[in-house]
């Protein structure tokens, strides 16, 4: 019976707690799915070895007495007094696989409410009403004087997975719903969050600008797995590149993207927010620099987590801002690996493109550049060796003033700072450089 309903495209749902009055629409519900008639969605509630033992019946039973105890463990969606779908949700820790799991464990230590599963009957899928069991969480969690509603979506990095993975939902819908990405353990599983203090209005659910901006994003997430090419990971991986969360993407691709979508700072944070490794450059390429304030260059270069990505967002975007010297001054002494980088790469990329920073300003980077020389991390050295150079092909000017730069940097003690010094001075020294900077510097004085 429950099998051969004939939906309409946008049928109309009433979403109600489980009660012990409504258990039996639910058994009707999951009766209908093999599979979901073995999990009896206690698979985030109990250990996975019971969960085991206890699969079918047993957990029907177990699912049972939570219900007939007064708890909620859930909503019932129904459309013409038919049980359609379902959302499990509750207080965090009465979700115990939650505690245990590396990907999923709590990221601190504030009161929250989780929502863990959906379930849609066949015919009843893939037609938004995923978005709808979640919008009612979030009221019920609220009704339940809940401050805060956690969610563990999937966001795919393959065009193709496993249909076991829709039981969480996708990112895209709760992005829609107004939840935010706070941690992400791994590359198809974030932890999203919303606020339930206020009573706000939902965001991007009524083809707001808010949505539509999501609908954007997710189209050139959709067009980045289409043309994801896992034969490029290992070739990106011998260079050093972190491949955890790449799709294999070319960068002339990406390029062709980001001058198709052209500049908006708002798409560009949705973008970063995927966590995946090309729509991130991609993101750097979108927005815009003019706008992008020092508070969101902050949140950005923390995610910094392979060169590539530093050197992108840097040169793209970064140095493009109205903050950008203040920016690499600062970042330049800062202790994480890729922060550091990104301020040593930041004056390189300064130096090639900036006509507002005086020589003198330059000069003033040359502590920083002096300091940074004996870090023996590679991916920082290399940055300060990039940025000395970089420097002193400017003009004749600063040509000369990184040389003398570079020959007190080899007299330090540390292996690092000898050879980022026997380097620069190698390519600042050869006839060709010192040729090109001084076509360059009369080029210069004629604007």
């Amino acid at each position: 019976m429950t099998d051969n309903l004939s939906p309409n495209p946008f049928p109309p749902l009433e979403i109600h707690p489980l009660t012990p009055a409504r258990w039996p629409d639910l058994e009707d519900l999951f009766g209908s799915d093999k599979v979901c008639s073995g999990c009896w969605c206690m698979w985030w509630r109990i250990p996975r070895s019971q969960w085991n033992r206890q699969l079918g019946e047993s957990n029907r039973q177990a699912l049972y007495r939570l219900v007939q105890e007064g708890r909620t463990p859930g909503l019932v969606a129904y459309s013409n007094g038919v049980a359609v779908g379902w959302v499990s949700l509750g207080p965090r820790e009465e979700f115990s696989v939650l505690g245990r799991s590396r990907v999923l464990k709590p990221v601190d230590a504030q009161p929250v409410w989780s929502v863990v599963c959906f379930f849609l009957r066949k015919g009843w899928r893939r037609q938004g009403h995923t978005l709808a069991l979640l919008q009612a969480a979030i009221e019920f969690a609220r009704g339940q004087g809940a401050s805060i509603l956690e969610g563990y979506p999937m966001e795919p990095v393959k065009p193709s997975y496993p249909a076991a993975w829709a039981w969480t939902g996708f990112a895209s819908t709760f992005r829609r719903a107004g939840f935010h990405e706070i941690a992400r353990n791994s590359p198809t599983r974030p932890i999203f969050r919303i606020g339930l203090a206020t009573k706000e209005p939902l965001k991007g659910v009524t083809g707001s600008p808010q949505s539509q901006q999501s609908e954007k994003a997710e189209g050139l997430l959709r067009e980045l797995r289409e043309a994801a090419n896992p034969a490029n990971l290992a070739g990106m991986a011998r260079y050093g590149i972190n491949t955890q969360s790449a799709l294999g993407v070319s960068l002339p691709f990406l390029r062709t993207l980001a001058r198709r979508t052209g500049k908006d700072s708002s798409l560009a944070i949705l973008l970063w927010q995927s966590g995946v490794h090309e729509a991130r450059i991609l993101a750097g390429l979108v927005a815009d620099p003019c706008g992008f304030t020092e508070e969101s260059m902050e949140q950005w270069v923390k995610d910094f987590n392979s060169w590539d990505l530093c050197d992108q967002v840097c040169t793209n975007l970064f140095a493009k801002t109205p903050d950008a010297a203040k920016k690499a001054a600062e970042w330049c002494r800062r202790p994480q690996e890729f922060v550091r980088r990104a301020g040593f790469v930041m004056i390189a990329a300064l130096a090639v493109h900036s006509r507002q920073l005086s020589d003198q300003q330059f000069r003033d980077f040359f502590p920083l550049l002096l300091e940074g020389a004996s870090d023996e991390r590679n991916y920082v050295k290399k940055a300060v060796n990039w940025a000395l150079r970089q420097m002193g092909k400017r003009n004749l000017t600063l040509h000369a003033a990184a040389i003398s730069l570079a020959s007190r940097i080899r007299l330090l003690p540390a292996k690092t700072a000898r050879w980022i010094a026997a380097d620069a001075l190698r390519e600042l020294s050869r006839e060709a450089t010192i040729k090109r900077v001084r076509e360059k510097t009369a080029r210069n004085r004629h604007r």
